[in-house]
């Protein structure tokens, strides 16, 4: 109730907002909001579930924001067109009614859910430590690659898309609002397919849609209008499925040990923050020293505008050979090799060594 609360306020001063050091501060303060309730939600999720029930919980969880940052997206474009602070606004209002939500539902009856009869859900994907801990480690690289990539799309393409791609607010809004469609969408096929846990060629493929996405929203930037704008909405929608494989992956592997979920769901969510802090500050560096270049170098040209969505693509690129090398041990030491018991799954190139 206070995280909600805090974050609602403090987002809700972006209403008075007079410069770009009032909105950092207002979203410092709105990301301590969002700290106190986020966790706490993934934690209690995943209490007592293991194996497939665990894997639909998260689905289900996953699906839930993404749809809510779809909707946010695409509604907040559009009142941005009709006054600027109006998303703000909205903002207050949703919140306002979620803590109201709150405030009755912790008084509600709850009744225990009884576990699953059925054998096939409560069948536990038994892998040793050491398997867990390698796709861990894969998925929390592919996780901070995928949420600075996410932090560049959402700060930085407002430049683009204006003085490139000549979008309004409402495009603007459907345009990062495809990350988020496909990245839902991807969590729901997550949730339904049964046997992708654990397989590194699915995870190293679908990770490297984030490289060709922001590769493509690089070469957009040349090409005439209308293709251009066709090749950043399939660009977007790449980077979306990447996205949804990076942070359920990375969600998923973090809680499927022996440990206390809360202390997953916080390194989960600590590589979060941290890959979104690190990108944007490094994208945006990079695109005012390319944009200073452009004044001796005019060849320059609209490449200035996007050079940060070509940092992230060389990022991403490296992402996924650093995940490739967590995955088949060539990274991460000894600790990974210790556990001898059989993998489940003999066939994906990831049991444990013998004795």
């Amino acid at each position: 109730l206070v995280g909600a609360a805090l974050y609602g306020a403090t987002l809700s001063l972006g209403i008075w907002a007079r410069s770009v050091w009032d909105l950092v501060v207002i979203v410092a303060f709105g990301g301590v909001g969002m700290s106190l309730f986020w966790l706490m939600a993934e934690a209690a999720i995943a209490e007592g579930a293991t194996g497939r029930v665990l894997s639909r919980r998260m689905g289900i969880f996953n699906i839930s924001w993404s749809v809510g940052d779809v909707a946010g997206m695409a509604v907040s474009g559009a009142l941005y067109d009709v006054w600027g602070r109006l998303p703000f606004v909205m903002i207050v209002v949703v919140m306002a009614a979620l803590v109201v939500v709150l405030a009755f539902a912790r008084r509600a009856k709850v009744e225990e859910v009884p576990p699953p009869q059925n054998l096939d859900e409560r069948e536990m994907l038994e892998v040793p430590r050491s398997v867990n801990a390698r796709f861990t480690r894969a998925a929390w690289v592919g996780n901070f690659t995928g949420a600075g990539v996410m932090g560049v799309v959402r700060s930085l393409f407002a430049a683009p898309a204006t003085d490139i791609f000549r979008m309004s607010g409402a495009v603007y809004g459907l345009a990062i609002g495809t990350v988020c469609v496909f990245r839902t969408l991807t969590f729901w096929l997550l949730t339904h397919w049964r046997n992708w846990h654990y397989r590194k060629g699915v995870y190293l493929a679908t990770s490297s849609l984030l490289a060709a996405g922001m590769a493509g929203i690089t070469v957009a930037a040349v090409m005439p209008h209308v293709p251009g704008m066709v090749l950043v909405f399939v660009s977007f929608a790449a980077a979306g499925v990447a996205m949804g494989m990076m942070y359920y992956s990375s969600l998923f592997y973090s809680v499927h040990t022996e440990a206390l979920p809360e202390s997953g769901t916080r390194l989960h969510e600590a590589v979060v923050g941290a890959g979104g802090t690190a990108a944007v500050l490094a994208s945006g560096g990079v695109g005012q020293l390319v944009r200073n270049a452009s004044g001796a170098f005019a060849t320059l040209g609209a490449f200035a505008l996007v050079s940060p969505f070509a940092l992230c693509a060389v990022t991403a690129a490296a992402g996924v050979v650093t995940s490739w090398c967590f995955i088949t041990g060539r990274l991460g030491g000894k600790d990974m090799l210790e556990e001898t018991a059989p993998a489940c799954y003999p066939d994906r190139g990831v049991q444990a060594p013998k004795s």
